[in-house]
């Protein structure tokens, strides 16, 4: 006897490309690069650069998806052309690389330093509101110290009388003349409150 059975595969989706964020700030770290699709029956993903394939991975638990990583050193990142490949017995999809986006590392740079663009804005921001803040609150407290609330003034009318005596020439009969002048002066005193 003689069995015939007949399978059928699903179509591969079409693999996704991602580039790896580098804890690193060197400009000569290699790009790390992900691709990654639906694992299925039979399916394979492989990196090529040019049309020479340089790695190929599948997985027989198809609960996982596939993932291969690639790292480009960046004196290759203008010359070669990299392309992602999901492939099973019925069909093949594949993404290229967009390799200067994903990949310059001027870019990543520029990206960095956006990202730090609002942690510095905050920082700067903190740090003149904790200078600013003793720098206006100091002088309300100096001068709080020296104002006088009107409450505690009292008035007082003081007068006095200045004298002066000026001596007349001998030949006027030695006479004392004494001008008198009177001045009135209002003097502030301050009670101290308790």
């Amino acid at each position: 006897m003689f069995n015939l059975c007949f399978c059928f595969l699903a179509p591969v989706s079409t693999p996704v490309i991602i580039k790896r964020e580098s804890r690193s700030v060197v400009s000569t770290e290699p790009c790390s690069l992900l691709c990654s699709v639906e694992n299925g029956e039979d399916v394979t993903l492989s990196w090529y650069r040019e049309n020479e394939r340089i790695s190929i991975t599948n997985n027989t638990d198809l609960s996982v998806p596939l993932n291969l990583s690639l790292q480009i050193q960046h004196h290759d990142v203008n010359t070669n052309t990299y392309i992602c490949v999901s492939a099973n017995p019925v069909s093949n999809k594949s993404s290229s690389l967009n390799i200067t986006q994903l990949c310059d590392h001027h870019s990543g740079q520029t990206d960095r330093s956006r990202s730090l663009l609002p942690v510095l804005i905050s920082a700067g921001v903190f740090l003149l509101l904790i200078i600013s803040i003793p720098v206006c609150v100091w002088p309300k407290r100096k001068n709080n110290k020296l104002l006088i609330k009107l409450e505690d003034l009292t008035y007082t009318e003081v007068k006095f009388t200045a004298h002066s005596a000026q001596r007349v020439k001998k030949e006027e009969n030695s006479r004392i003349t004494d001008d008198r002048e009177q001045n009135t002066f209002v003097l502030y005193s301050a009670d101290k409150p308790s």
